[in-house]
């Protein structure tokens, strides 16, 4: 959503699905049609600080689907991916607490 809006000062996800067509391949589902696809809102996307949290043990959103977003949006100066000791379900509580407090910001 935040590519399609103006007022998003910075996105954080965690176990986030950034890159939607590719999650989809990756577990050999059919595309989700009429689902947002962060990948398709690239050019503006890069411009706003981001940071995801991916589970070193998630095999449902694993880091290869951060990887795949890193690839469509060309610049990395305002997207930090930070792999935390979680899976899909557990872990998440102290990852955000150690997260949440830290600022994201562009690399110039």
């Amino acid at each position: 959503m935040a590519g399609q809006r103006d007022d998003v000062v910075s996105v954080q996800t965690l176990a986030g699905n950034i890159a939607v067509a590719a999650w989809a391949q990756m577990h050999g589902l059919t595309p989700l049609n009429g689902s947002l696809d962060p990948v398709n809102y690239a050019n503006k996307l890069r411009t706003i600080p981001q940071r995801h949290l991916v589970g070193d043990w998630d095999t449902v959103v694993p880091q290869s689907v951060s990887s795949a977003y890193l690839s469509k949006l060309g610049s990395k100066q305002c997207v930090e991916i930070a792999a935390v000791h979680a899976n899909h379900q557990d872990g998440w509580p102290a990852a955000w607490a150690d997260y949440s407090r830290r600022p994201t910001s562009c690399v110039k």
